[in-house]
C-alpha cells in the first residue's frame, strides 16, 4: 500500500474514528466495570486503557525525539521483555477518570503530530525501525485489537471499524518479518489472500495465479492474526499446495508493545516430522518441536466443540460422529500422513500420533475410532 497524501489522511481518520469509539465506550464506565477481566489473562479493561496510553505516548516520543525514544526503549527491555506487564502494574494506582484522560489526551497529541508527518519517514520503535504510515497503522490495529478485548469484557458489539483494511493489510504485509521473527524460512513461493470485507467487497493481495492462499472474512482474518481467534475457530483457511498448514502469529500482541515493531503477521510453517539424531554419544532430545504444539492446538480448537454431551446424544441415538470427522476433514487433519500425491497431508505417523491423542482426549473410543479411518496403519 503506497500512502499518498490522501491515503495517509484516510489512515489518520480511520485510527480517529476507532479512538472515538473506544473512549464513548469507556465514559461513564462504573467503578467496577474498570476492573472486569479481559480476554487477556490477568489484565483488566484499566490495564489495556493503561497500555494504550502508555505506547500512544511511546510512539508520539519516537516521532518527535527519537534519541529520548531509544534511551526510554533500552531502559524497559534491559529488564525484561515482560515490560508490558511492568507497565500495566505501575499504573494500576491511577483512578479510572484520570486514566480516561490521559488515554484521550495522549491519542489527541499523537494524532496531532501524525497529522503533521511524511508518512514515509522512518522511525525507531522497540524493534527495526518503520515508517510513519507504519507507526499510525500500528496504532489502529493496537487500538482495534485491545479496544475488542474491552467490547468483549463488557459484553457489548465491537462497533464496526472503517480501518479493518489497514489492519489486515499489517497482518498481510508482515508475512516475511513474521517468519524471521520466528527463525523460519521465508517461502519462495508467493501467497495470495482474499477477503471478504464486511459489505462484501473483496480485498486481495498477491498474485492471481498463486498456489498458495488465505481466503475468508477479513473480519476472521483480523482477529487470527491479531491473536483474539486461533484460525480454526474462524472461516479463514490457507491452502498451501495439497500440503496442511498452521497458522502462526507474533505472541504477546494482547499485552506487547511489540505489535509496532512491524505488527503482527501471518506466519505459516508445514507440518512435518521431524526426525532426531540417533548417533551413538549423542544426547536424544524428547521434547516435541513447536509445531507439534500448534498442530495440538489447531485439533483442541476443533474437538473442544464437541464435548461430552455430544457423544452421548449420538450414542443414544445410535447416529455417527459426523460433525466432528467434517470438521476435522475440512482442516485437513483426516489423512494428515497420506502422501500429498494422493490428497493427503504429507505428514509422518507423529503427526497422525498426535491427531489420535487430542482426538481421544474426551473418550478412548474415538482414538480407536480414528485408527480405524487411516488406511496406511492397515500394513503396519
Amino acid at each position: 500500500m503506497s500512502f499518498t497524501n490522501e491515503a495517509y489522511a484516510g489512515l489518520l481518520a480511520d485510527l480517529r474514528h476507532e479512538s472515538d469509539q473506544l473512549a464513548e465506550h469507556l465514559d461513564g464506565l462504573a467503578h467496577e466495570q474498570w476492573g472486569l477481566a479481559t480476554p487477556a489473562e490477568g489484565w483488566s479493561i484499566h490495564d489495556q486503557v493503561s497500555h494504550l496510553a502508555f505506547f500512544d505516548d511511546a510512539a508520539r516520543l519516537a516521532l518527535t525525539q527519537p534519541q529520548e525514544f531509544r534511551a526510554l526503549a533500552e531502559r524497559l527491555m534491559a529488564d525484561g521483555m515482560d515490560f508490558p506487564d511492568r507497565i500495566a502494574a505501575q499504573h494500576r494506582v491511577l483512578a479510572h477518570d484520570a486514566l480516561l484522560a490521559w488515554f484521550v489526551a495522549a491519542r489527541r497529541d499523537l494524532l496531532a503530530a501524525f497529522c503533521d508527518e511524511d508518512p514515509r519517514r522512518r522511525l525507531p520503535w522497540f524493534g527495526p525501525d518503520m515508517s510513519v504510515a507504519s507507526s499510525a497503522t500500528a496504532r489502529l490495529m493496537e487500538t482495534w485489537a485491545h479496544g475488542h478485548d474491552i467490547y468483549e469484557a463488557l459484553g457489548v458489539q465491537h462497533p464496526p471499524s472503517p480501518g479493518l483494511r489497514s489492519v489486515a493489510h499489517l497482518g498481510v504485509t508482515t508475512f516475511d518479518f513474521s517468519h524471521t521473527l520466528h527463525s523460519l524460512e521465508v517461502p519462495d513461493e508467493p501467497v495470495r489472500v482474499e477477503l471478504r470485507s464486511p459489505d462484501g467487497q473483496s480485498w486481495v493481495w498477491g498474485p492471481a495465479d498463486a498456489v498458495n492462499r488465505v481466503t475468508g472474512p477479513a473480519l476472521d482474518f483480523v482477529l487470527a492474526t491479531t491473536q483474539r481467534r486461533h484460525w480454526t475457530q474462524t472461516g479463514t483457511g490457507y491452502h498451501r499446495a495439497g500440503r496442511i498448514t498452521l497458522a502462526r502469529h507474533r505472541p504477546g500482541i494482547r499485552r506487547g508493545a511489540d505489535a509496532q515493531c512491524g505488527a503482527r503477521g501471518l506466519a505459516t510453517t508445514s507440518v512435518q516430522c521431524t526426525l532426531i539424531s540417533r548417533k551413538a554419544g549423542v544426547t536424544v532430545d524428547f521434547s516435541e518441536p513447536v509445531e507439534y504444539h500448534h498442530l495440538r492446538d489447531a485439533i483442541r480448537a476443533i474437538t473442544d466443540k464437541y464435548g461430552c454431551a455430544y457423544f452421548a446424544e449420538r450414542a443414544a441415538a445410535h447416529e455417527p460422529t459426523t460433525e466432528l470427522w467434517q470438521d476435522l476433514a475440512h482442516h485437513g487433519f483426516i489423512g494428515i500422513n497420506l502422501p500429498e500425491e494422493y490428497g493427503g497431508g504429507g505428514a509422518g505417523m507423529s503427526e497422525l500420533a498426535i491427531v489420535c491423542e487430542e482426538t481421544a482426549a474426551l473418550t478412548g473410543a474415538r482414538c480407536f475410532s480414528y485408527l480405524s479411518r487411516a488406511p496406511s496403519l492397515v500394513s503396519c
